[in-house]
């Protein structure tokens, strides 16, 4: 839900740490930040991010519930202008004021200050109970593998290489859409049908996975 717009509208980050991995550019150009987040274990991902004038992130959820999102204000606008909306209730950055909430449920974020919004956002370990650690043990891998690289010469994850290779598809599927865009959309339907089946295919067999295992335990 609207993770593919996000740098339409001005969106931008850099990773500080991500899930086991940290960047030699963010090394490089933030080591006392990199030094701080490497000293708290809950914190399985961070960025800087920016929010430019005018610029949105479009509603958007993560299903999975793995993690907690928090936000800490660096360089805000101060301004109700420039706000985050989760689940309907708006909430508003300000310099070094922090923002912790639940990330599954829906919200979207807005900046129609004349001030851009620079932020640390971070994903936090979730209290889970085992079923729940069991599943995210498995969660944090798969999220190794989408290390996106600040700068050239940054590490880049599998599935950012795959998708990079993909590009050229993404265009002719561009293309298609202004040539025949009912075959355009079958085709976009279908490839999101099948990630969602595939999904939730993974999901399901992971809780099946921890349910053995749980049962194992207790008796």
């Amino acid at each position: 839900m609207g993770f593919r717009t996000f740098f339409k509208y001005g969106w931008s980050r850099f990773y500080l740490k991500w899930y086991g991995y940290t960047h030699d550019s963010a090394k490089k150009l933030c080591p006392n930040t990199v030094r701080i987040l490497e000293q708290i274990p809950s914190v399985n991902g961070a960025m800087f991010s920016i929010l430019p004038v005018n610029g949105q992130l479009t509603r958007h959820l993560d299903p999975l519930a793995c993690s907690l999102r928090y936000h800490l204000g660096l360089d805000t606008p101060n301004s109700d202008d420039c706000f985050i909306n989760v689940d309907g209730v708006s909430y508003s950055w300000r310099n070094g004021k922090a923002l912790l909430f639940d990330e599954t449920y829906p919200h979207y974020a807005r900046n129609d200050s004349d001030q851009y919004r620079l932020i640390l956002m971070c994903d936090v370990e979730r209290p889970m109970n085992f079923l729940g650690r069991f599943i995210n043990f498995f969660y944090k891998g798969l999220m190794r593998l989408t290390v996106v690289p600040n700068i050239e010469g940054d590490k880049r994850g599998f599935a950012n290489i795959l998708f990079s290779g993909l590009a050229p598809v993404n265009q002719k599927l561009k293309a298609l859409k202004q040539t025949n865009k009912k075959l355009y959309l079958l085709i976009k339907y279908t490839i999101n049908l099948t990630l969602i089946l595939l999904a939730f295919a993974i999901i399901a067999g992971l809780l099946q996975i921890g349910n053995t295992l749980a049962m194992t335990l207790v008796s």
